[in-house]
């Protein structure tokens, strides 16, 4: 090409003009084709970056709705988890006083055996 750099040193080096270039473009040329190149590409750079960020915040905004989603379910679980560990534990009071109460009036109640009434004489 016209324009080449050198990497190490910094340096810009230029073809020579001569008879030869006469008729092709102009070094003007080449570098004003150059910035447009790199503007174009930055441009696009900066189109394709703030692309990126709208799709991330995007995706952020649906992340924390769906935290906030789960977070809920969570703790209706939880809450409906204790309720039925509360109705678990008062059925289990109501059973063992059903069952005392119970086992107080068989004390009552004659023993069977055998299938007949036992009567002592």
């Amino acid at each position: 090409g016209y324009f080449t750099r050198d990497v190490k040193n910094g340096e810009n080096s230029y073809p020579p003009f001569g008879d030869d270039h006469e008729g092709s473009e102009g070094i003007e040329d080449v570098l004003e084709k150059n910035r447009e190149r790199n503007r174009e590409h930055a441009k696009r750079t900066r189109l394709r970056k703030k692309a990126l960020l709208e799709s991330m915040k995007d995706r952020l905004l649906f992340l924390q709705n769906e935290n906030a989603t789960l977070e809920q379910l969570f703790e209706e679980s939880t809450t409906a988890n204790i309720l039925l560990g509360l109705g678990h534990k008062e059925k289990e009071k109501s059973q063992n006083s059903v069952a005392c109460e119970q086992q107080s009036s068989l004390k009552d109640v004659p023993v069977v055996s055998g299938g007949k009434n036992k009567q002592t004489k």
